[in-house]
């Protein structure tokens, strides 16, 4: 009869006939495998393409860079997830199997170490709130009027030295130390920020965010496999992949925002080596080696003109800020405010630089901070997925006769708390 479904005409078994082939019918082919495989690599290539040529005139270590990578390595994320219940639905002992298993446990240390650092960067982007609010300070007194009085001077200096961490010598030139961040600032001794945690309580003394990101990039090695001939080759790139992105973005991360161990004690910016390079033959691998070599650049263009952190809107705000300290620091040592009216204009338009780039880093700070911790919980999320097909991979490997096939999950410690 028209329009009737298959086995319509031969009763209940034969609608269950019908069903058992349509579901069937469901399961992933290999061919959808490499289709999906080859997607997942040619999305990671166009996000990193995308990076390199973005239309604003934003530098590489800035706020709005630094947003649309961890929305690419959000993004990212969410198809890793997606396509790896594909990769192992016909067959879930692949994963427990090489390279497949070393890959996988790499993948889950490395996202731990990760977790550390995004609670790092986190705790560095509070410090950074209060040195805005310092700076913002500082600004205000020296625009209240056309006359600059000792009193507002005299308050300007004292949010000046604590945006610049009171290193700041009476010669005019940067002492020991820049704006302060990370493990020692003030964020953890000053009344006005009561709500935060030094990272000193969240980590040991001898944490390192820079001698993290190397140890994440340590034996990031591809695969052997060149092409992507089937599942169990493809599911190793697959991880690799999400590894090499994974170890990048917290190597920009770090890069742009001054970490744990990553100030010396001399106010110098510690430089964090990039991660290996990746097979040329990948797709994604020329991007994501262009991205390393103009950050390596800017990296090195930046460091020999800042004491304190390479973001782009912090350096802002630290140029303006020393240019008006030395100004102070020259009045407090002549017995008064200086301000000749041939430097008043002069005075005025860096105030007003200051405040400018105050607001730019209020209206990227917090929803910055907000994918930091959205990094964080899809990290946490990713890890367990991997752990449980982990688990199940072994159990299948075991019930189909190969008990000694892979290695047992390495599940690592209790999860560091996001702050």
């Amino acid at each position: 009869m028209a329009g009737e479904p298959p086995g319509a005409s031969t009763g209940f078994l034969g609608l269950l006939s019908f069903r058992r082939h349509q579901i069937v019918s469901l399961e992933p082919t290999p061919q959808d495998e490499l289709d999906s495989l080859e997607h997942f690599q040619l999305e990671v290539t166009s996000r990193l393409v995308s990076l390199l040529s973005s239309d604003d005139s934003s530098p590489f270590l800035s706020l709005s860079f630094l947003s649309k990578l961890l929305d690419s390595l959000i993004c990212t994320e969410h198809e890793f997830r997606s396509l790896l219940p594909m990769l192992l639905s016909r067959n879930p002992s692949i994963l427990s199997k090489p390279p497949s298993d070393k890959l996988a446990n790499d993948l889950l240390d490395r996202a731990v170490k990760s977790l550390d650092l995004c609670n790092a960067v986190s705790l560095s982007l509070q410090a950074m709130r209060h040195s805005h609010r310092q700076a913002r300070i500082a600004a205000s007194c020296l625009l209240q009027s056309d006359h600059i009085g000792e009193a507002q001077m005299s308050r300007a200096r004292r949010a000046l030295k604590k945006l610049l961490g009171g290193a700041f010598n009476r010669t005019g030139s940067s002492g020991s130390g820049g704006l302060s961040f990370g493990s020692g600032s003030s964020i953890s001794r000053d009344s006005s920020f009561p709500h935060s945690k030094s990272l000193s309580f969240s980590v040991s003394r001898n944490w390192s965010a820079r001698q993290q990101v190397q140890a994440m990039a340590a034996h990031l090695v591809a695969p052997r496999q060149v092409m992507v001939t089937d599942a169990a080759s493809g599911l190793a790139m697959a991880v690799y992949t999400m590894s090499s992105l994974l170890v990048f973005v917290m190597w920009v991360l770090v890069s742009a925002v001054p970490c744990h161990d990553r100030v010396s004690t001399n106010g110098t910016t510690n430089a964090t080596a990039p991660p290996p390079p990746p097979p040329k033959h990948l797709q994604w691998a020329a991007p994501m080696m262009t991205l390393q070599e103009k950050i390596t650049e800017e990296w090195k263009r930046k460091d020999k003109k800042t004491s304190g952190g390479l973001l782009a809107e912090m350096q802002t705000v630290e140029s303006s800020a020393r240019w008006l300290m030395e100004w102070v620091e020259e009045g407090v040592k002549e017995g008064g405010p200086l301000i000749e009216e041939d430097r008043a204009n002069e005075v005025t338009a860096r105030a007003i630089e200051l405040e400018e780039a105050c607001e730019l880093l209020e209206e990227g700070l917090e929803p910055f901070e907000r994918q930091v911790r959205a990094v964080f919980h899809r990290v946490v999320s990713s890890r367990a997925d991997v752990i449980r097909y982990l688990d199940d991979s072994v159990r299948s490997a075991k019930a189909h006769g190969h008990g000694n096939a892979g290695h047992p999950p390495l599940h690592g410690a209790g999860l560091p708390p996001m702050p």
